[in-house]
């Protein structure tokens, strides 16, 4: 047990060492994606039960993002360096996700925080995912 929780706290940081924030600028869309793979752009924020249902947040830039420098070479093995997508999970900090909603979803933005590839998961609806740690409305 002490050799596993060894490794994590290696890999965790190795992974935060090489990971660089970054910043998109595009319009926030939200999908409610479900068990079965299905998922649909919704424009009014849906309820969901977090486990068979789930409502995505996702960033689409304008023009396709290179994510060459955000994410390591054993991430990029399995995606598209240039990526048009990004899911991101909000941190609602004083938010509730009804509330981030509607202060943010169909609106262009710009996004930081850390993209990873996550490998795997229905909930992910893209293929490299941003952990948000800031959000701002672009006029």
């Amino acid at each position: 047990m002490k050799r596993i929780l060894f490794f994590m706290s290696l890999m965790c940081i190795a992974l935060s060492s090489y990971a660089k924030p970054a910043t998109i600028e595009g319009v926030l869309k939200m999908y409610y994606i479900d068990v079965y793979g299905d998922g649909k752009v919704v424009n009014t924020y849906q309820e969901t039960d977090w486990y068979n249902t789930y409502l995505a947040f996702v960033i689409e830039p304008s023009k396709p993002f290179d994510v060459r420098p955000y994410v390591s070479a054993s991430e990029l093995e399995n995606v598209p360096p240039m990526q048009r997508q990004f899911m991101i999970y909000p941190n609602f900090k004083n938010l509730t996700a009804r509330a981030f909603a509607q202060k943010y979803a169909n609106k262009r933005v710009r996004v930081t925080g850390t993209l990873y590839v996550p490998g795997g998961g229905w909930r992910n609806m893209t293929e490299v995912v941003m952990d948000m740690t800031k959000i701002e409305l672009v006029k």
